[in-house]
């Protein structure tokens, strides 16, 4: 009787259907075939009025794309959401192959051409339903993707970012992709240029993983205090271990690698090529992107340049505008135009850059953060390129080895320090060290392109003083500048009035049995001065000076003098 009953309700009940073909699909293929023809009768109807929500279709949509899989072995579905595709690993198998070889192809195709009028529900239950073969998807995907770069805003942006997706998790990661997100860089719409720009640039994990800003960062030794002297409760465990596991996370990510795309950017089919076209699109007077957008499109241009070692001579006079101390996030200028150079730029290009670098940011009327900046950035520059500064030049900056200042002393012996190894004979003879002296004959300048690979002998003859390298020199040149490798090492800011009033405030949680019982922090519960008079006897202030001045006022002073009260609150 339960056998016939479940019989009789299998043609309606797909869910449990679907689990039992999925036990037994050879028992139940006749079953299956029944709702499969009944999908494309359905399907007939559909394609003659897409715009109508039919929950019948899409139910048999959602059964066939689940029957359609077996939990055995591995391959990849494809879904989307909305109208989107996009990839996920998991475990299927193909129950029915041969039956429904077709269906992906027809769910892709109503997709692509009736996404616009589908009801959003059968929309969503159409895209997500989608599986088949993997390659002819992707393919497929990517053409629907580069179509609608260039059509509509909304449906480039949606594209861009399914793209950006699956190339992280690694299942559009060939050089297809990645060229289809490098033609949004290019794209009219500010939004999407950025999407794309952070992409290259890798803004995106970084903003991930610094998503906790430094407002929360919790003090350990301030809690425990708290804990030891408080009553213990329940939430202050909580808010205890809540911040250990905080405090555990950041010094993970702290000393975690960090991360670009440098894979993306060695896929450009043309580098050349796209860094001069972002070049043109920057250099246009037309051009009316904000300066952050402008900074960004920099710094990708350095960064394709320094990997592909490429020839853009314009960019280094361009960024010279830029190089003023006043100029905002100078910095990450002074690390863009350190990203850009390399070996094989001519000398001739880089000397104005340099000069322009020495005489705005190195002399005595510059502060000592500009000055360290400074020194930093040239050291970064003849770094990658050291015939880009001539002697006398170098002599003058490495007189700074005597600074008061302890950061701009520090800079320049790095200086000193790199061309002791690089190029001792353009240093005064006094800045060269008594090992380099002694060795000078075995020294051979740089030439133009000539890259010189750093080895570590230990031989008995030499028995002189030992100097610790640059560990520039003992590594392999980073692609990537940092910015706090040009703003050196600094001491911790003094702190601003805000600053110290949340520090006080800070340090009073806990603590409110200790202080008065009256909140002068509630609005309104004030104890100034004014405050008292005005709560005092009128005769224990009616000789005061000011009580006596407003007898005497005219009714008009009096006005003004209410007038200025009320702005003076106002600021």
């Amino acid at each position: 009787m339960g056998k016939r009953n479940r019989a009789a309700t299998l043609p309606t009940n797909l869910p449990q259907l679907q689990n039992l073909i999925k036990r037994d699909p050879v028992s139940y293929k006749e079953d299956f075939l029944q709702q499969f023809r009944h999908y494309e009768s359905q399907l007939t109807i559909f394609k003659l009025k897409p715009d109508e929500d039919a929950e019948d279709f899409g139910s048999l949509v959602t059964f066939i794309s689940q029957v359609d899989n077996k939990k055995e072995e591995k391959g990849p579905r494809v879904y989307a959401k909305y109208l989107w595709f996009s990839m996920k690993e998991f475990d299927v198998a193909q129950c029915y192959p041969e039956e429904t070889k077709a269906f992906p192809q027809q769910i892709i195709d109503i997709l692509s051409e009736n996404y616009q009028i589908m009801h959003p529900e059968l929309r969503r239950t159409l895209a997500q339903g989608t599986s088949g073969s993997g390659g002819d998807l992707a393919r497929q995907g990517k053409e629907l993707f580069k179509q609608e770069m260039s059509e509509n805003a909304v449906a480039a942006k949606k594209s861009l970012d399914v793209c950006i997706e699956l190339y992280k998790k690694n299942v559009w990661s060939d050089d297809k992709t990645v060229n289809v997100i490098a033609e949004a860089c290019f794209h009219p719409v500010t939004k999407i240029k950025v999407t794309a720009l952070k992409f290259f640039l890798g803004s995106n994990e970084e903003e991930e993983s610094g998503s906790s800003s430094e407002d929360d960062v919790v003090d350990i030794r301030k809690l425990q205090h708290i804990n030891h002297i408080n009553k213990k409760t329940k939430s202050k465990a909580r808010k205890m271990e809540k911040a250990l596991a905080t405090m555990r996370k950041k010094a993970k990510q702290k000393h975690k690698a960090e991360s670009f795309n440098f894979s993306a950017l060695h896929l450009l089919n043309d580098p050349q090529g796209f860094a001069e076209k972002l070049f043109s699109i920057l250099q246009q007077s037309s051009n009316n992107d904000r300066f952050e957008v402008k900074l960004m499109t920099m710094n990708l241009i350095s960064r394709i340049i320094g990997i592909h070692k490429l020839m853009l001579l314009g960019f280094y006079p361009y960024i010279i505008r830029y190089l003023q101390p006043h100029q905002r996030d100078v910095t990450l200028v002074l690390a863009i135009l350190a990203q850009a150079t390399h070996e094989l730029v001519p000398p001739d290009v880089l000397e104005p850059v340099v000069k322009a670098i020495a005489n705005g940011f190195v002399n005595d009327r510059c502060a000592a953060e500009v000055m360290i900046a400074g020194l930093n950035a040239i050291r970064e520059i003849c770094t990658r390129q050291p015939l880009a500064i001539d002697a006398t030049l170098l002599q003058d900056l490495t007189e700074y080895k005597s600074d008061r200042t302890k950061g701009v002393m520090m800079a320049a012996r790095s200086l000193i320090a790199l061309y002791r190894e690089l190029n001792p004979e353009l240093l005064h003879r006094k800045d060269r060290g008594r090992t380099v002296s002694m060795n000078m004959k075995d020294y051979k300048p740089l030439q133009y392109g000539e890259v010189k690979v750093v080895t570590e002998e230990v031989t008995d003859e030499v028995t002189g003083e030992k100097r610790k390298l640059d560990s520039t020199q003992h590594e392999e040149l980073s692609d990537v500048v940092d910015v706090n490798t040009i703003i050196g090492p600094r001491k911790k800011a003094k702190q601003d009035y805000e600053e110290r009033v949340e520090s006080v405030r800070a340090g009073r949680e806990g603590r409110e049995k200790y202080g008065a019982h009256k909140d002068k922090r509630a609005e309104g519960s004030s104890t100034t001065n004014k405050e008292k008079i005005r709560n005092k006897a009128f005769m224990m202030v009616v000789h005061k000076r000011n009580t006596l001045t407003m007898k005497k006022m005219s009714l008009r002073k009096k006005q003004i003098q209410l007038r200025k009260q009320q702005a003076k609150k106002k600021r």
